[in-house]
C-alpha cells in the first residue's frame, strides 16, 4: 500500500514522522533537564506552574500561597515537591504529556476534570468590579453594566460574558489598572487578590487610595493542582495531596496559612 502512495502523501507520512520524533526529542530533553531525580528520601513530585501574584510566582515567598499549600499538604504525607515556572500553556503541556506530574493553580472546569485528576480547592477567589472612589457605581444584574466603559484583560474568559457590553481589551491587568487610575476605563473586572497585589505593588500610596471595588463578587472560583492522566502515578498523587489537604484543615495549619496570606505575608 506504501508503495503505491502518491509523493505528496509520502511526504506528509514523512513530515508527520519527523514532527513525532522533534516532540519525543524535546520530551525526553524536558525530562532529562527538569527531573533531576533525588537519589534517597522520601518521594518527590515535580510539579510546574505559572506567574499569578501573589497566588504562585517565582519571585515571592515559598512561591506564593497556592505553592506553600501545595508543599506544606504533600509534606505531612511524606512526598516532597519540586516547581518549575513555565508560561501557563506549557506548563499544561507538559502535565499532559506526562512529563511533569502536576501544575498548580489552575481553576476548576468541567473541561479541565476531563483532561487531568482534579485536587481537592487549595484556595476559593473571587473576582470583582475594580472602580475609582469617585465613581458613583453600583450593580446588581449583567443590565446594571450596559453603557459602562469597562476593561478586559485579553485571554480571560470574561470577555465571553461581556462582548454585549461596551468592553475594551487590553493586554494586562496592570494596563487595565492604569487606565482605570487615569480614567480611561470605569470599571475592571478582576480577581480580587491578583489587583489588590498589582495595586500595592505598583501605585502610589495616594493613588492606591483612590481605586475600590465592588464587594459583590460576579464570579467565584476554586484553585487546584491538576495531575497527569498519562502516568500510573497521577491518580495516587492526586489522592496523596488530597489527604495532606485535609490533614492541614483538621490540624488548623490551613487557616494559619490562609490568614498570614490575607495579611500580605506573600507580598
Amino acid at each position: 500500500m506504501g508503495d503505491n502512495a502518491s509523493p505528496q502523501a509520502k511526504q506528509k507520512k514523512r513530515k508527520n514522522q519527523m514532527k513525532k520524533r522533534i516532540i519525543s526529542i524535546l520530551i525526553t530533553g524536558m525530562l532529562c533537564v527538569f527531573f533531576s531525580l533525588d537519589s534517597f528520601g522520601n518521594e518527590t513530585v515535580y510539579l510546574t506552574t505559572g506567574e499569578w501574584s501573589p497566588f504562585t510566582s517565582e519571585d515571592l515567598k515559598d512561591y506564593g500561597f497556592l505553592c506553600r499549600v501545595t508543599t506544606e499538604a504533600f509534606g505531612v504525607v511524606g512526598v516532597n515537591t519540586k516547581y518549575k515556572f513555565f508560561p501557563w500553556k506549557r506548563a499544561s503541556f507538559l502535565v499532559e504529556n506526562g512529563v511533569s506530574d502536576g501544575s498548580v493553580g489552575w481553576i476548576h472546569s468541567e473541561k479541565r476534570e476531563d483532561k487531568y485528576y482534579l485536587s481537592d480547592p487549595l484556595a476559593e477567589s473571587y473576582n470583582v468590579f475594580f472602580h475609582l472612589k469617585n465613581y458613583k457605581f453600583d450593580w446588581k444584574t449583567e443590565e446594571d453594566l450596559k453603557g459602562i466603559r469597562i476593561g478586559v484583560t485579553i485571554g480571560y474568559y470574561e470577555e465571553e460574558w461581556l462582548k454585549q457590553m461596551q468592553i475594551e481589551s487590553n493586554w494586562s491587568d496592570l494596563l487595565n489598572l492604569k487606565k482605570l487610575a487615569r480614567g480611561r476605563i470605569d470599571i475592571f473586572p478582576c480577581n480580587q487578590e491578583v489587583c489588590m497585589f498589582l495595586i500595592r505593588k505598583n501605585f502610589p500610596p495616594e493613588m492606591a487610595k483612590q481605586i475600590t471595588y465592588h464587594r459583590k463578587p460576579y464570579y467565584r472560583a476554586t484553585s487546584h493542582v491538576i495531575f497527569s492522566k498519562t502516568t500510573e502515578k497521577g491518580l495516587r498523587l492526586r489522592n496523596l495531596l488530597n489527604e495532606g489537604l485535609k490533614r492541614l484543615h483538621e490540624s488548623g495549619r490551613y487557616k494559619q496559612l490562609a490568614d498570614a496570606f490575607a495579611k500580605g505575608e506573600y507580598d
